[in-house]
């Protein structure tokens, strides 16, 4: 009993400390002097590298999971209308987001980040709470956290100017967190949140393009 509760201990230090260590990595590393031009960032690099290894590492095979059409449809348009929401305040606070000044902004934010955000957070994270078994609400809880803590960085990389922004992004990313999440742990799967956060991500790229934001 007592060699068990220090697997459980021990579990429950590395699940703290796999977060600890991903973003000590991703944000204090100097990326910049491997940069190329561009604000595509090869920290990506670093990101596919993470996964692959947590995956290999757990043995995962399916990354589809049980995909409910109805409820996936469900979740699509709360986190459509989530996000036009999220628009529309951004620009009642007149306030100003960076979107516009990225490079290959389509590839960004509509191909990469959907796809190797949800590797990270809802692919190897959540890994390690389903091995842990952690409550339902607790690894949506503590994912929607780190998910929203990923875009932190920005505060001390981008100019006064954009703060505001990545201050509202740091909240309503919480909430896109928590619902990736909850569809990750429901379907056992990736496609689902990968979608959720496309559909979520596609709204702000409109109205970037369309509209200036």
């Amino acid at each position: 009993m007592k060699s068990e509760k220090n697997i459980q201990i021990i579990n429950y230090i590395g699940f703290f400390l796999i977060p600890f260590v991903y973003f000590s990595i991703s944000w204090f590393f100097p990326w910049d002097s491997l940069q190329s031009e561009g604000t595509v960032s090869i920290s990506y690099v670093f990101d596919v590298i993470f996964c692959l290894a947590i995956f290999l590492g757990f043995k995962r095979k399916d990354y589809i999971g049980n995909i409910n059409i109805l409820g996936l449809l469900l979740q699509l348009l709360v986190v459509v209308l989530l996000a036009c929401l999220f628009v529309y305040i951004s620009f009642e606070m007149k306030l100003n987001a960076p979107f516009k000044y990225v490079d290959h902004l389509l590839l960004q934010i509509l191909i990469l980040a959907p796809i190797i955000e949800e590797a990270v957070f809802r692919g190897a994270f959540i890994e390690f709470a389903e091995k842990l078994k952690l409550n339902f609400i607790v690894s949506i809880s503590i994912n929607s956290v780190l998910f929203s803590l990923s875009h932190l960085p920005a505060i001390w990389n981008l100019p006064n100017e954009f703060h505001s922004f990545i201050g509202f992004q740091l909240f309503y990313t919480v909430i896109l967190g928590g619902i990736c999440t909850y569809s990750r742990l429901k379907t056992k799967g990736l496609i689902s949140p990968i979608l959720l956060h496309f559909c979520f991500n596609l709204v702000f790229y409109i109205a970037v393009i369309k509209y200036g934001l």
